[in-house]
């Protein structure tokens, strides 16, 4: 979300909704789901390989949305909700199993929750927004990604020739991305908060200007 008040198109979006780029993400919405119930029941090596493939396809169906021009207003909804649910999962999942602490899943699910809401008030506030993600926020997402990917390295168990659970190296990776994760969703919460702000100052200020 960047301090703007223009228009709230974002991209340019074809009318056509079922296209392979959509077909892929709505196949990573339901992917989340799987990983959940295998998540949920421990079966880790198989909700690591889901994940795995998720952030796959995540890549494939943006690149193929991109080549083949064919960004839509179905892709536009379904690509965050695929990206949103699966994080969600993951954390409350590697949470709830003791591998992620509580703090930064609470820290992460209130940034979030925040967003939605401050969202939800501008619109209704009748402000006009143009969503982008800022630097900050991709890369708080990617600290994100790659703590909840060091995560799902500790819970592989089974092979006899791959014990990542037992590596220093994979440890203290995983204490590092979480401080990162923590540090760096704590600042996009308060930037978000700030922008926020500006965008609400300015739309009172065009509408008492009327």
């Amino acid at each position: 979300m960047k301090k703007t008040t223009t228009s709230t198109a974002v991209i340019k979006c074809n009318d056509a909704t079922m296209n392979l780029p959509n077909i892929l993400t709505l196949f990573r919405v339901l992917g989340s789901f799987v990983f959940l119930y295998y998540s949920a029941i421990e079966e880790w090596q198989i909700a690591f390989i889901i994940f795995g493939l998720s952030a796959l396809t995540d890549l494939v169906d943006g690149a193929l949305a991109r080549l083949l021009k064919q960004r839509t207003r179905l892709g536009a909804i379904l690509d965050p909700m695929a990206d949103k649910l699966l994080m969600f999962f993951s954390f409350m999942t590697l949470t709830a199993s003791g591998y992620l602490p509580i703090y930064l899943t609470t820290l992460v699910v209130a940034r979030d929750l925040f967003i939605t809401l401050g969202l939800r008030y501008l619109i209704s506030q009748k402000a006009e927004i143009k969503y982008e993600p800022t630097f900050l926020s991709k890369t708080t997402t990617c600290f994100q990604i790659t703590t909840v990917f060091i995560a799902l390295m500790t819970t592989q168990t089974m092979y006899p020739g791959w014990q990542p659970h037992r590596s220093p190296i994979v440890k203290n990776s995983l204490t590092l991305f979480v401080m990162m994760s923590v540090v760096f969703t704590a600042l996009t919460f308060v930037q978000y908060f700030k922008i926020g702000l500006t965008i609400l100052h300015e739309t009172r200020a065009r509408q008492r200007a009327l």
